[in-house]
Formats: C-alpha cells, structure tokens, sequence
C-alpha cells in the first residue's frame, strides 16, 4: 500500500501556536518553499503529497544528478510527517521546547554566566539590571525568529516564559545532527538578521571538543528521543579567550544543517557549501537560467561546480558549491555572487 510523507517544516507552529491550522495558507506557503529538498534525499520508493508543482526540467536535473529516480507525486493528502514527528506531540513539544534545552545545559554547566529562564513576572521583577547587551528568545521560536536584542531590563516587552542570555560575540556556529548511531557535524552561517543562511561541510577542527563536551549529554538525550534525528545546536564565542557554547538548543527533526550532510552523503563528497539567497530569477524559465550558468554547474565527471537546489519559483534561490576544499568553495561562491548578482 501506498505510504505517502509530506514536507511539514512548519513543525514549530503546529506544536507551539496555538492558531495553527495546516490549511492556512501562510503554512502552506512556509512547508511549499522548502518542499523540493525531500526530492533531492529521497528516492523514487517514496511518495510525496506535494503542495506546488514542478518544471519537468528541474526534475529531469534532479534525477541525472542522484544518478536514480525522484519520488513520486500524490495528490492525496500525506500521512507520514517528514520533518518532524507528531507520533507523541506532547512529547515533542517537552523535547523541542528552549526550556528543556535550558534546563540540559544548566544540568551540564554549559550556559554562559549571566543566563535566565524567566518563567513569571516576578522572576523578572527580582532580575538586576543588565550590565551589557542581551538577548532574549522565546521559547517556542525557532530559527531566531522573534528574538531580540537588549541594553537594559525596561527593553524586553515579553511576556514570560522567555530566556535572557548575554549576547555573545560569536565566531562560529555548528549543527551537530544526531541519526541513531551516526553523528555528523555542520558548520552553519546566519545572515545579519541571525537567521540560517548556509551551511559548511566537511572536517572540522573542532569536532574533536565539541564531541568531547557534549558526550555526556548524548547518552543523557539516548534515553529520550522521537525516533528520528535530532540537532544539537552550538557555537565558539570571544570573550578574551575563544570559548565553546556546548549547547544553544536542541531540535528534535530534520534541519537545514541534516539537508546539507545528507546531500553530500547523497553526492558522495567530502566537502560543500549549502548557500541561500533572494531570488530575482522567478520569471526566468529553468532552461534559460542553468544554460547562464553552465560553465559553473556540477558534474560528476569533474566532480566540483554548484548544484541549483532550488526551483526557480521559490522565495529564496538555493545552490550548493562543490570543490575539494574550503577556499576553492569560497572561489567558486564568489564567481556565482558576481555572475548572478545575488544578494543574502
């Protein structure tokens, strides 16, 4: 019998608004932007609901690249969530929410000093004035959307629960993806609004004491868990020495991070750039658009060039950069951004 997935990334609403309704066309709009990535992870023994509809050459490029078919389309409404599981939704509200991902790194002492879990008004009332700036998140945002930066105590106008953490000044930032025995690190890249924009793939010097710091917790988060994959968000901070945060959040489905491992599991290479950007390309046939393009396009045969992972009608335009390391990757980004004009 048919099983057929849907591409629920509005998974943060449905668990925390509570106005949510799947027919909304905000969530729909929200789950069809980033629908195409299911077609590139998974393969022609899956069925997807699809919510949009799509060039028959975008899917043709899709299909020579993973080197086998893409799924197959269902109008009829999907059963099985694809980015996150609603198997236990209470479940997944207590393992997705910031509080228990407070509570984690408080347990395991990695919170910056100067960090608050704010549940009434009268924890807030009892809290001295900020000595530098803040940031605070609610807790049921995702994505850094919501948050926002403070100077002093009168700024924040939330209502508890919410966070209050020292904002830090952060010179790197890392996924680490969860998938039962498998662990796989990602460098990930926030735009000036601190939204993802980017994720970096490939050995990292600092697996070695991220993996060392967050051991424990591991084994803590192996007794609880959805069943699917989970992400351990984390970063380095300056503060006269650089200093590892082990544990910013933790998000129990799929991430952008997991999109960019698993693609490069997918293409079979070692290193790659996931790159967002605005898309000015919507009106552009795909055709006309990769022939612009074609000397910068991946192939297998010379196994470096940019992969376009987007269809053109998205919100965003999406491209993945191969090359044997780091700085070609940034070469060959900057000669896309100058061909393109392309803008975060």
């Amino acid at each position: 019998m048919e099983k057929r997935y849907f591409v629920n990334i509005d998974y943060e609403f449905q668990l925390f608004d509570d106005n949510y309704d799947s027919n909304y066309l905000k969530y729909k709009k929200f789950n069809s932007e980033f629908e195409h990535l299911f077609l590139w992870l998974e393969s022609d023994k899956k069925t997807l609901s699809n919510l949009k509809s799509y060039d028959s050459k975008y899917l043709d490029y899709i299909a020579s690249l993973k080197n086998e078919g893409i799924p197959a389309f269902s109008d009829r409404p999907g059963e099985i969530p694809w980015w996150g599981s609603l198997r236990d939704i209470e479940l997944a509200r207590r393992l997705n929410s910031k509080r228990t991902s407070f509570h984690l790194a408080k347990k395991y002492n990695f919170l910056p000093e100067g960090s608050f879990l704010i549940e009434t008004d009268e924890d807030f009332s009892t809290l001295k004035d900020f000595s530098k700036e803040c940031i605070v998140k609610k807790l049921d945002s995702f994505s850094g959307i919501g948050n926002k930066i403070v100077k002093k105590k009168s700024d924040v106008n939330f209502k508890p629960p919410f966070i209050i953490e020292p904002y830090l000044n952060v010179v790197k930032e890392f996924g680490l993806t969860v998938e039962a025995d498998n662990y796989f690190l990602v460098e990930t890249i926030q735009n000036q609004k601190n939204n993802f924009s980017g994720a970096f793939v490939g050995e990292f010097l600092e697996k070695k004491e991220i993996y060392a710091a967050l051991k424990p917790l591991l084994k803590d988060l192996a007794k609880q868990s959805l069943g699917d994959s989970f992400e351990i968000d984390c970063l380095y901070y300056e503060n006269s020495e650089r200093v590892l945060y082990p544990l910013v959040e933790i998000n129990y489905r799929k991430t952008m991070s997991y999109f960019a491992a698993k693609f490069a599991q997918k293409m079979e290479i070692r290193t790659g750039f996931w790159s967002l950007y605005e898309n000015k390309f919507q009106h552009q046939s795909f055709e006309v658009f990769t022939k612009s393009i074609k000397d910068l396009l991946y192939t297998r045969e010379k196994k470096s060039g940019i992969v376009l992972i987007s269809p053109l009608d998205s919100k965003y335009i999406s491209f993945y950069f191969i090359q044997e390391n780091k700085k070609k990757i940034q070469e060959l980004v900057y000669d896309l951004e100058r061909t393109l004009e392309l803008n975060k």
